[in-house]
């Protein structure tokens, strides 16, 4: 049996590889932060990963990139940077790099093809993230082309489900489950941010997991792979499902705060061709999001 390595394990998609891949592989965890090179070496020279899934990243939505773009920045850079070059060293041969749909230009034409990579400036709210995770592309495609290991980056649309982070600068999803909990419980309104045109593309965590095996066992090269539905959601689409879920909120709308990009929705012909589709809708996924929130321990 093959050793996989997992970073993030904890977080919504490394939790989702650990559920995924367990039984096939020897999954390989790490307790505490990655902070050094030596140390990371030290640890795979214990234990002797043969695959690594990197999913460990400092992550967080618009407000938390606007507020803090020199973390989302360095922290990033840092880690993917050791991990990776520790990985090269010891010669693994898959190791894939999760990337981000904030690697497209805001223009990029939809749904937003790989190609359409570097054709354009990044969002600016999330531009310090967005450069530290093409860095990351780039050393990828660079171990690959100068030692010849297989190191793939895949690129998955927003992820929601259940290990996920539901704070203050949670992503899209899991912030709205925070709020409409909250507003039944207290039998108060509901105020969601933008005006709910903004089109948006879901995929369940434990989905992409899946996806990332197909494109271990069948995409060996260092180009760029989205991984999504193809399905376009706007946001009052997302609420009005949500409330399906969980019943009645009255919900208000906040037209003065801009979302981020007007439309997101990726197109997914490569990943298809590899034969991999997603097995839980929208209503479904929520509904094991919202038990995750209520009746698991939320991250907050």
């Amino acid at each position: 049996m093959k050793n996989l390595l997992i970073t993030g394990h904890r977080g919504l998609l490394g939790s989702a590889c650990v559920r995924h891949f367990s039984g096939r592989y020897n999954i390989i965890t790490i307790d505490g932060r990655i902070t050094g090179r030596d140390e990371l070496r030290e640890f795979f020279r214990k234990t002797q990963p043969d695959y690594v899934i990197h999913c460990a990243a400092k992550v967080g939505g618009i407000n938390a990139n606007k507020e803090n773009p020199v973390g989302f920045l360095v922290e990033n850079l840092s880690l993917q940077n050791i991990v990776m070059m520790v990985a090269a060293d010891f010669g693994v041969s898959k190791f894939i790099n999760v990337g981000t749909s904030c690697l497209y230009p805001d223009n990029s034409p939809i749904p937003v093809k790989e190609r359409s990579l570097m054709h354009g400036p990044f969002n600016p709210d999330v531009e310090a993230y967005a450069t530290a995770k093409l860095a990351g592309y780039q050393l990828c495609k660079a171990i690959y082309l100068q030692y010849g290991l297989n190191f793939m980056t895949v690129c998955p649309c927003n992820l929601y489900g259940p290990g996920d982070n539901y704070g203050q600068n949670a992503h899209v999803i899991p912030s709205l489950i925070r709020k409409m909990v909250m507003a039944k419980n207290s039998l108060c309104p509901m105020m969601v941010w933008g005006n709910g045109t903004e089109v948006r593309e879901f995929l369940y965590a434990d989905d992409c997991a899946a996806a990332i095996e197909v494109v271990m066992d069948g995409w060996p090269s260092p180009d760029l792979i989205n991984i999504g539905t193809g399905i376009s959601t706007t946001i009052r689409e997302l609420v009005d499902t949500m409330k399906e879920v969980h019943g009645h909120v009255h919900v208000t709308w906040n037209h003065g705060i801009k979302r981020g990009i007007k439309e997101k929705t990726f197109d997914i012909t490569q990943i298809s061709r590899l034969g991999w589709k997603p097995k839980v809708g929208l209503k479904e996924g929520l509904t094991k999001a919202f038990d995750d929130f209520i009746n698991g321990t939320p991250r907050l």
